[in-house]
């Protein structure tokens, strides 16, 4: 057949364009930089319309995917109408276009990523999608500990004073960012054919841009996935197939190695660090063992605390767009996506959130049957449940995690039931072909 452009390019170019802008953070570090706002988005809004078009009826969405969009929908209906009639308690300098701006695209984003990764897993296996995303999120990942060595600071001068890590201008955005990151390296490291050696020695590197940070949900979130990536592993070691069972106890016996040997180099590093860096790192520790207070969470556990009182007076409609940390009781805003939710929209919205977090867990613990696989979705799952909505107000508006959300019902569809066999088959580029079902 012969085309201007074949269908599979086009859609493969659109899918790395929206990628690339997403994951690279461009739009968020022109934004720091000069206040331009979203000056690539019309190239992520075009790719993903061209997806849109010639794969709607490639394949069906999932039963999470449908409350998740109840919940967006739902979000946007009921929390505009409520800001008719509250808008007299709102401050006027609310940005209530970027709402809707952030927002009415989320479906479409979530739905074209969704759609992509399903059409080439398909066809050519979930890794190379999955390489691609690796890779490209890492080389972004290294601005953030060697920003300064490559003379990134100079290049870039951000346009307010923030915490900046790399080219993210807020610490926790690039929190997120690494530990999706990492989630995949750790997955790479079993998965891959040929090249685990180079995702154990991107490994570190990650792990070490997350301290970095300094943001305690991210280094929570990264111990989280650590124990994960083991737990499941271990539990399920004997369906990994002889191949990807000889590369864990590999890697468990260097991560003892490591460990030993990493001592003093630890110890050196808590040397340099001053005395906020270091209180953040010790309530980590507080965090993990069940401490939750003004203290270890900076505040976050008053403001929710606010929140909840301020939802009280309206729990059924909300007080309406943005408006929610806005309110005169309310102070900066309540970093918590499921509260903002509730207390911008109501209870409806909130239900259907709730029912689509919950059922992403229950697909993710019972119909994922291959442990490495399990193990990306869940702590795909954790980082976008957990870390984004339980720590941010924009967990649902996102684009990183909608692109994340949209590859994570990808992995639920495809995987459902299948375990990855280590028999020899037609080689990839560089990883392994796409597992069959186990007869």
């Amino acid at each position: 057949m012969q085309e201007m452009i074949k269908k599979s390019t086009l859609l493969t170019i659109s899918f790395y364009i929206m990628a690339g802008i997403i994951f690279s953070n461009i739009n968020g570090l022109v934004y720091a930089m000069y206040g331009i706002v979203a000056p690539f988005s019309i190239f992520i809004l075009i790719s993903s319309l061209i997806i849109t078009f010639y794969l709607f009826r490639y394949g069906k969405i999932t039963l999470p995917h449908h409350f998740f969009n109840m919940a967006i929908v739902g979000y946007l209906l009921i929390a505009g109408i409520s800001w008719c009639f509250f808008s007299h308690l709102h401050f006027r300098d609310v940005p209530y276009y970027r709402v809707f701006r952030k927002q009415i695209p989320a479906i479409l984003l979530v739905y074209a990523f969704y759609k992509y990764t399903l059409y080439e897993g398909e066809r050519n296996g979930l890794n190379n999608v999955l390489a691609f995303i690796t890779a490209f999120m890492f080389l972004v990942t290294m601005t953030i500990p060697f920003g300064e060595l490559i003379g990134l600071k100079n290049v870039i001068e951000y346009k307010a004073t923030t915490r900046e890590s790399g080219v993210f201008s807020n610490p926790n955005k690039a929190g997120a960012h690494i530990n999706y990151n990492l989630a995949l390296v750790l997955f790479f490291i079993l998965n891959s054919r040929r090249w685990s050696w180079v995702f154990i020695g991107m490994l570190p590197l990650v792990l070490y841009s997350t301290v970095v940070t300094f943001s305690k949900s991210a280094m929570v979130s990264a111990l989280l996935i650590v124990l994960v990536f083991l737990f499941i592993n271990l539990r399920g070691f004997y369906r990994l197939g002889g191949r990807r069972r000889k590369k864990l106890s590999f890697f468990l016996a260097m991560i003892l190695v490591a460990g030993a040997a990493s001592g003093p180099i630890i110890v050196n590093f808590i040397q340099t660090l001053n005395k906020h860096q270091l209180a953040r790192i010790l309530q980590v520790g507080q965090i993990m063992s069940g401490q939750i207070d003004e203290n270890t969470t900076t505040h976050r556990s008053t403001l929710w605390g606010e929140g909840l009182e301020i939802i009280k007076n309206f729990p059924i409609t909300g007080h309406g767009f943005g408006s929610f940390s806005k309110l005169p009781e309310g102070r900066l805003n309540v970093h918590n996506t499921y509260l903002m939710v509730l207390g911008e929209a109501g209870i409806f919205p909130f239900i259907a959130l709730m029912i689509f977090v919950l059922m992403l867990y229950y697909r993710c613990l019972f119909w994922i049957k291959d442990p490495n696989y399990q193990f990306l979705a869940l702590a795909i799952c954790i980082i976008t449940t957990v870390q984004v909505y339980g720590a941010a107000n924009g967990g649902i508006k996102t684009s990183e995690t909608l692109g994340m959300t949209g590859i994570l019902f990808a992995i639920l569809h495809l995987m459902k039931g299948k375990v990855v066999r280590s028999r020899k088959t037609k080689r990839g580029f560089l990883f392994l072909p796409f597992p069959s079902k186990r007869k």
